[in-house]
């Protein structure tokens, strides 16, 4: 049997890596990453938080996945940045990127975008964490 070659190991690796990330935050194991501006609710479930307020210098988002160079990066000052433009930050979408599917965890929220709908336009917010899965063929 051949080894595997080079692209199929740092495939498997991305793939791992990902849905290791995504297991440790769901479990709460990165509590640094979750947003300390919402409050408790009655239940302990997290409620919106009560006022927007604009991004500092610090603030910043994730991405992970196949995009070309995943990592944190910061959200502008005027706070103004789309799901489309983070992604072209990152070098844009490898080629086994699933578009379809993007996910964005904002406060412990799952939502999925379309970004060849109407998903590019979505405003990230700070602390948000985009995935982006691979396509299965």
């Amino acid at each position: 049997m051949n080894p595997p070659d080079q692209a199929s190991r740092k495939k498997t690796h991305k793939k791992r890596t990902l849905w290791a990330f995504l297991l440790l935050v769901s479990l709460g194991i990165f509590s640094w990453l979750s947003d300390p501006s919402a409050e408790k609710g009655v239940a302990g479930e997290r409620t919106t938080p009560k006022a927007e307020k604009e991004p500092t210098a610090n603030e910043s988002f994730f991405l992970i996945g196949q995009v070309q160079k995943p990592g944190k990066y910061p959200l502008p000052l005027n706070g103004r940045l789309s799901l489309g433009d983070a992604l072209a930050l990152a070098g844009g979408l490898t080629d086994v990127a699933n578009a379809r599917k993007v996910q964005v965890l904002r406060s412990e929220k799952l939502f999925i975008f379309n970004l060849n709908e109407k998903g590019s336009s979505v405003l990230l917010r700070p602390n948000d964490r985009v995935s982006v899965p691979e396509k299965l063929f």
